[in-house]
């Protein structure tokens, strides 16, 4: 027996030989491995940033961070892990997004960095028919400085990069009204509608010959070329419009939706009376005269608003006129002028210009002089020019 249970013993201290032998391996691998896991994931000694877009919250795939040991990326979750910093800051950098610096310390563990989007898109269309404009410059202006710039393509779209925050979009054509729009916080797109402003039209005589006229509006004119063509900028729809030309009645025209209009000019040929201030002023005199056009191929009149004595006959605005007391207030050219026009009668004011005593005796210096006396010449009656 006895030396069977030797055996026995000798075996049993033999296999706890390999187990300890085989944990004294494993023990300090796992110690090794768990502290591994704890540094890298449990207890990681670093910053992790979470980049996202500003407007959306959508991760920024690609951002980099600048760092004083380098440049980092952020994967296609947003997120980058930065070696911890006693205390510093970091520049996070993305295509299309403003840059920012983000302050850290021994104490930041987690930072979520917004970045703000600085493009703008969108489409520019015509304001009723919704056809898309070509050729629109679009502005990004701040403080009365363009900082960026774009134009529109053949379907009406652009795209506007390195817009700052709080920027006013111009948009630009020749043939609209400027628009201009504040873009609001973190807003990407801005649709916009133009307004044209250019009427575009032909202006002829009942033969379909072009006439050489004038077309104006309010602070606003121009000439009609010689094909009869013409183009007036800055003007709205509804707005009256005059075309007026030498030889042919006026008339006037609300620009219509199209901006586009034909405009044929009737031929005028004046037969007219004279009719002194005098006469313009007292109703029964003039209505006399006025009958007598009624009543013949008589079709205007010619009423002198100032004569050859150098009196006016209204209540002019010209001071001097006050000054030199040639001011004569007997007619009322607004309401003279308006009753004619209701009877159709071609109205033309007569105003004697250089034959003018009473300005000629108030200013001599500006009077015509006697090359031989140096002094006002004179007419045969005395009367100075």
């Amino acid at each position: 027996m006895y030396p069977s249970n030797r055996l026995s013993r000798r075996g049993q201290r033999r296999r706890w030989s390999w187990k300890i032998s085989l944990a004294s391996v494993l023990i300090p691998l796992l110690l090794v491995l768990g502290t591994a896991v704890y540094q890298l994931w449990v207890h990681d000694d670093r910053v992790e940033l979470l980049v996202v877009d500003r407007g959306t919250g959508e991760p920024i795939a690609g951002a980099t961070v600048e760092t004083p040991n380098g440049l980092l990326q952020t994967d296609r979750e947003g997120r980058v892990r930065v070696p911890r910093l006693p205390e510093g800051s970091l520049r996070i950098v993305a295509p299309d997004h403003d840059a920012v610096v983000v302050s850290v310390n021994r104490e930041t563990r987690r930072l979520r960095v917004p970045l703000r989007s600085n493009v703008v898109q969108g489409s520019v269309v015509r304001n009723g028919d919704g056809q898309p404009i070509s050729g629109v410059t679009i502005r990004a202006v701040r403080d009365g400085v363009t900082l960026a710039s774009a134009v529109t393509d053949a379907t009406g779209h652009y795209v506007l990069r390195g817009v700052p925050e709080g920027a006013e979009l111009v948009a630009e054509h020749t043939e609209y009204t400027t628009a201009r729009v504040t873009l609001g916080t973190d807003q990407t797109v801005a649709d916009l509608a133009l307004h044209p402003d250019v009427l575009r039209g032909i202006v002829q005589d009942p033969q379909g010959r072009p006439v050489a006229a004038i077309v104006a509006t309010t602070g606003r004119w121009t000439r009609v070329a010689e094909d009869g063509t013409f183009q007036l900028k800055g003007v709205g729809p509804g707005q009256q419009v005059f075309i007026k030309a030498p030889g042919y009645r006026a008339t006037s025209l609300v620009v219509p939706e199209s901006f586009q209009v034909q405009v044929t000019l009737e031929p005028l040929i004046v037969r007219a009376i004279y009719i002194n201030a005098l006469v313009a002023s007292k109703p029964e005199a003039l209505e006399k005269r006025l009958q007598l056009v009624d009543r013949t191929e008589l079709n205007a009149v010619v009423i002198d608003l100032k004569d050859s004595t150098g009196q006016v006959y209204y209540d002019t605005q010209v001071a001097l006129a006050h000054e030199i007391g040639a001011v004569r207030p007997i007619l009322q050219p607004r309401e003279l002028v308006s009753g004619l026009k209701a009877r159709g009668i071609y109205t033309i004011a007569r105003i004697v210009v250089f034959e003018d005593p009473i300005l000629a005796e108030a200013r001599p210096e500006w009077a015509i002089r006697d090359r031989t006396t140096g002094q006002a010449w004179r007419t045969w009656n005395g009367v100075a020019w």
